[in-house]
């Protein structure tokens, strides 16, 4: 009750943050430091009292928070799952007393798995809490059914992880709080897979190490602020967000030529390249270290600035590397190309996948710059269907200009996109 009374007290006379004492240190390599907001305290101290309410009175879980798998525990697991009672009885004990800022989502997770754990123990069967988001991205009954044979994958996949899961808890050193973490996690995944097999829509992203569930923010009791107060902070954290985005915009920014991802990948190997010799290193020999560091460690050096198009900075690091081996890895299409090409007349698929018309494998989207056919698995034609591309992103250009009033220039922008991406395939 003295714990419950203080967090009372702490929510009453809680701040907003200061804002404007914040100095932003963003620099390429700097972010600023982590700073826990108004809104973060004043949730954290919420989730303790309710935490501490649900633990008063003995709360159950919610009928949506657990599932029951219907596998049937060994006597072997259910020794450990004993032992982890014990320990989770433990953990409870210390999360009420924790100084920790987010104790009571700790406690309450805790107590979620203790219950699932002793039910599980009740039972003779594994039950777990279900970790996945409230946000998850679903996947739809009829997606399901035209996947069919991939979702089987994924279901052998995630069953084989659930097996070797559950073996790893019964190792000597795998009684961990980490080890029943991923069996939850695997045995959640694995059983919502299975729900796909009974025409069923799936949750297939949002799965979380520690469970999570939202439920409304009560309002039974809140900080003492006036309207003078609040709008004073809005007005701050509104002008450092401002300043903030400026900054990550200046640093961050994306460039389709001299900032993609292919640069940043030998930006990064040049400055780890230049971290380990640093220091004592005169700032106008950097160039000169970089060049020497570069060709004893990997044979030679690359660029960033003449090497933003991906394929040509495969050549670059085929040339000037010491490479040892390259491995093609098939895209999601080239994947399902070659299983059509096993079951179909060779020239029809060709025929018919080579282009975004008539493609059974592509569907549009709406961040796609607008092209006519696909290139990167026709060497011989490349050049003229290249010239095909050129002329669409022009097209979608020009009708980008004359649609800028009702779009914001979406159309131009995606239309450019589609000539830059495009005019490499012409060489």
């Amino acid at each position: 009750m003295h714990r419950q009374k203080q967090i009372t007290t702490d929510i009453k006379t809680l701040t907003p943050s200061h804002w404007s004492a914040v100095k932003s240190i963003l620099s390429k390599e700097n972010f600023p430091p982590a700073i826990n907001s108004f809104a973060d305290t004043y949730a954290d101290y919420l989730t303790g009292l309710i935490a501490i309410k649900v633990l008063a009175e003995g709360q159950p879980l919610r009928p949506d928070a657990f599932v029951v798998t219907h596998d049937a525990m060994t006597p072997e697991e259910k020794a450990v799952l004993e032992r982890l009672r014990d320990q989770q009885i433990l953990s409870l004990l210390k999360s009420v007393n924790s100084g920790r800022p987010d104790w009571g989502y700790a406690l309450l997770v805790n107590m979620a798995r203790f219950i699932a754990v002793d039910l599980s123990l009740q039972l003779g069967q594994w039950v777990f809490i279900d970790d996945f988001a409230m946000d998850s991205e679903w996947v739809s009954a009829d997606q399901v059914a035209q996947y069919a044979e991939e979702m089987q994958v994924q279901i052998k996949d995630s069953l084989n992880n659930l097996i070797q899961t559950r073996k790893a808890l019964l190792n000597p050193d795998g009684l961990t709080e980490s080890n029943y973490s991923k069996l939850e996690m695997s045995a959640n995944r694995y059983f919502e897979l299975l729900k796909g097999r009974h025409h069923k829509s799936i949750r297939y992203i949002g799965e979380n190490a520690l469970p999570t569930k939202s439920i409304n923010v009560p309002d039974w009791i809140v900080p003492e602020l006036t309207q003078q107060q609040l709008k004073t902070a809005l007005k701050e954290l509104d002008n450092y967000e401002n300043k903030f985005l400026q900054e990550l915009a200046e640093h961050y920014r994306y460039d389709l030529i001299t900032r993609n991802c292919v640069t940043e990948l030998f930006r990064t190997i040049d400055q780890a390249l230049l971290q380990q010799n640093k220091s004592g290193v005169d700032p106008s020999k950097h160039d000169e270290l970089l060049m020497r560091e570069s060709m004893k460690r990997l044979g030679g050096n690359i660029s960033a600035s003449y090497n933003f198009i991906p394929f040509v900075s495969f050549q670059s690091v085929q040339e000037h590397y010491k490479v040892t081996t390259s491995a093609v890895l098939s895209s999601y299409r080239g994947q399902q190309l070659e299983k059509l090409y096993a079951r179909n007349n060779g020239l029809m698929v060709s025929l018919r996948e080579s282009n975004t018309f008539t493609s059974t494998l592509y569907t549009y989207n709406p961040d796609d710059a607008f092209f006519v056919f696909f290139t990167d698995d026709n060497l011989v034609l490349r050049p003229i269907f290249g010239l095909f591309n050129t002329a669409a992103g022009i097209g979608q250009s020009i009708f980008g200009f004359l649609s800028w009033p009702f779009d914001y220039g979406k159309n131009l922008k995606s239309g450019a996109t589609g000539v830059l991406m495009s005019l490499p395939e012409l060489l």
